[in-house]
C-alpha cells in the first residue's frame, strides 16, 4: 500500500502504512463491524420480537419461553412468568394462580393471582358449593340438612309428593292445611278454613271441614264417608265408601269383586239379581228353563232398519249378529235365538257401551227392545222397522 496524499510524501513508507490501517480501522468500527454487542447491549427489534411472542397454539395469558432462553421469567415478556418452559400469566392462568403449579379447584377461577369461585358459588373449605341447593351445605358452609331432606333455596326441608309443598320438617297440601294455607307459615284464623288455598269461614263446593280442613267425603280415602273414616290399604274411596280395588273386568258390589255379565245376583248392574230360572249372559237375564235355540232362525235380522238410533244395517251368520247404527258410528254384535227372535248382545259407541236387547214382531218387519249402560241398572228404549 502507498502513500498517495501529498501531505504524507515525506513520511516514511512503514509510518505512511501504519496511518492507512488505522483509518479502515476506524471505520469499521463506526459501522459496526467488528466487536459485536455483548450481553446487557440493546438488541435488534426482530430477536426480542422472536423470543417473546407467543405461539398460537398455547393457552390465553400464555407464551412459550424460548429453548435457548435461561430460565425464571428472564426471556418473558413483562407480566408473564417462565413456567416449565411457558410464560405464564399468573394473574388470570387457572393452572398457575398467583404462582406456578398452583391450579384452582373446579368450578372456580383465577383473579388478581387468587382462587375465587365462580358467580352464585362459596367456597366452602377451598371447595366451591352452591349454598342453595347443596344438601351439606344448606345456607352456609357446613349446614347439613337431616337425613331424608333436601335444600332448596339455602333452607333444609322434606321432599313432598303428590302435590305437597314441603314447609320446614312437614309436607302440606296447600289448598287445605289450615296452617299453611296457600303457602308455606300462613294460619288462618281461629274458626276458620282453608278452602282452595284460601282462609274462609266454611267449606265450599260440597266439601265438609274435618279436623280443620275442607274434605271430600265421596273421594278422600283419610276421610271416607264422614271424618276420620280411612279406607283400608288395597281399597280406595267411592261415593263415600271403601271400595276394594277390582282387576280389570270386575266391578266391586256390596263388598265384592263381581263380572256384572255372569254374575246372575249382579247382572249387568249390582244388586240387579236375575228370577229363579234365568242365568246372566252378557249382562242379561236369560231364561235356563227353555234355552236359546241353536237352531237358526227362519226370520234373519239381516238388511236395513230404521231405529231410535238412525239406519241401523245388520248381518247374520247362523246365530251370530253384527252390525253398524248411525248414531256417533255405533256398532253391535250378538246372538239370535227362539221364534220369533230375540237379538241379544253388546253395543259400543266410542268409550261407551252397554248390553241390549231387541225382540222382532211377528212377520219380522219391527221390533222393539231397550239398551243401558255398563254398571247401570237404567234401561232405555231402542226400537226399530224395516
Amino acid at each position: 500500500m502507498n502513500c498517495i496524499d501529498e501531505n504524507m510524501k515525506s513520511l516514511p513508507p512503514f509510518m505512511c502504512n501504519l496511518v492507512v490501517v488505522l483509518l479502515v480501522l476506524s471505520v469499521m468500527l463506526s459501522a459496526g463491524c467488528i466487536f459485536p454487542q455483548t450481553t446487557g447491549a440493546a438488541r435488534s427489534p426482530a430477536y426480542d420480537t422472536a423470543a417473546t411472542t407467543a405461539p398460537a397454539t398455547q393457552p390465553q395469558g400464555t407464551t412459550q419461553a424460548p429453548s435457548s432462553q435461561n430460565s425464571g421469567g428472564a426471556n418473558c415478556r413483562s407480566g408473564l412468568t417462565d413456567c416449565s418452559g411457558f410464560c405464564r400469566d399468573l394473574s388470570v392462568d387457572i393452572g398457575n394462580c398467583g404462582a406456578c403449579g398452583v391450579a384452582c379447584p373446579a368450578n372456580s377461577a383465577c383473579k388478581d393471582g387468587q382462587c375465587i369461585c365462580k358467580e352464585s358459588l362459596s367456597d366452602c373449605n377451598g371447595v366451591c358449593m352452591d349454598l342453595n341447593s347443596n344438601a351439606k351445605n344448606c345456607g352456609v358452609c357446613g349446614s347439613a340438612c337431616p337425613a331424608g331432606q333436601i335444600c332448596t333455596k339455602g333452607q333444609c326441608g322434606v321432599s313432598c309428593t303428590g302435590g305437597q309443598t314441603g314447609c320446614g320438617a312437614v309436607c302440606a297440601d296447600l289448598t287445605s292445611d289450615p296452617k299453611n294455607c296457600g303457602a308455606c307459615g300462613i294460619t288462618c284464623p281461629s274458626g276458620q278454613v282453608c278452602n282452595g288455598g284460601q282462609c274462609s269461614v266454611s267449606c265450599i263446593n260440597n266439601l265438609k271441614y274435618c279436623n280443620g280442613q275442607c274434605r271430600d267425603l265421596s273421594a278422600d280415602t283419610t276421610n271416607c264417608g264422614s271424618c276420620g273414616i280411612m279406607c283400608p290399604s288395597g281399597t280406595t274411596c267411592q261415593n263415600g265408601q271403601c271400595i276394594q280395588n277390582c282387576v280389570s273386568g270386575l266391578t266391586f258390589c256390596n263388598g265384592y269383586c263381581r263380572n256384572l255379565y255372569t254374575d246372575a245376583a249382579n247382572c249387568g248392574a249390582c244388586g240387579l239379581s236375575c228370577s229363579p230360572g234365568y242365568n246372566c249372559q252378557n249382562g242379561i237375564c236369560i231364561s235356563a228353563v227353555a234355552p236359546i235355540t241353536t237352531a237358526v232362525p227362519t226370520i234373519s235380522w239381516a238388511g236395513s232398519w230404521t231405529t231410535t238410533f238412525g239406519t241401523m244395517t245388520l248381518t247374520q251368520n247362523g246365530l251370530s249378529v253384527s252390525g253398524s247404527y248411525t248414531t256417533n258410528q255405533g256398532t253391535l254384535s250378538g246372538t239370535s235365538g227362539g221364534s220369533p227372535p230375540i237379538l241379544t248382545g253388546t253395543w259400543h259407541e266410542g268409550s261407551s257401551q252397554g248390553p241390549f236387547e231387541f225382540d222382532m214382531a211377528a212377520g219380522g218387519t219391527s221390533f222393539t227392545g231397550w239398551y243401558s249402560y255398563t254398571g247401570q241398572a237404567q234401561r232405555y228404549p231402542w226400537t226399530g222397522h224395516r
